[in-house]
């Protein structure tokens, strides 16, 4: 058994969290949307966790995510939020499962993109059994800083 050499515990005060949110809220004001990353199980701190308690909270408007697993568990986890994955899709079927999962994507390829426009009918048909219809909207861009 390897032994601990550098015993680290890293506790998020949810009541800080909050007040920090809160106070990047009042920097920003009410027309800015926040995307709370939750990428890497939020970084070791609990995606599942602290996703509920921002989203009960109603402190950041969309989820940040690297891949398709990530939103799917945050998605079986119960969250609502919408979910964006920031990093590139690859294999492409992972766009189905974006889709099954109500996820928002990044596209980062000219491939990628052509990808999505040559899924068939009988592809979005399957994936959409269970609703009315199906939303697909463009978003310009999004900054990371």
């Amino acid at each position: 058994m390897t032994p601990i050499l550098r015993p680290t515990i890293a506790e998020v005060d949810l009541t800080k969290l909050m007040r920090n949110l809160q106070k990047v809220r009042s920097q920003v004001g009410p027309q800015t949307q926040l995307l709370a990353i939750l990428k890497a199980n939020a970084y070791g701190h609990g995606a599942e966790t602290l996703g509920q308690f921002i989203e009960e909270k109603q402190l950041a408007q969309w989820f940040g995510v690297a891949c398709v697993e990530e939103g799917i568990a945050l998605r079986e986890a119960g969250l609502k939020t919408p979910i964006l994955v920031l990093g590139s899709i690859y294999p492409f079927e992972a766009f189905e499962y974006a889709i099954k999962y109500d996820l928002a994507v990044t596209i980062a390829s000219l491939q990628a993109a052509h990808f999505l426009f040559r899924l068939n009918m009988h592809v979005l048909d399957q994936l959409l059994d269970n609703q009315d219809h199906l939303q697909l909207s463009m978003h310009q861009q999004f900054l990371h800083f």
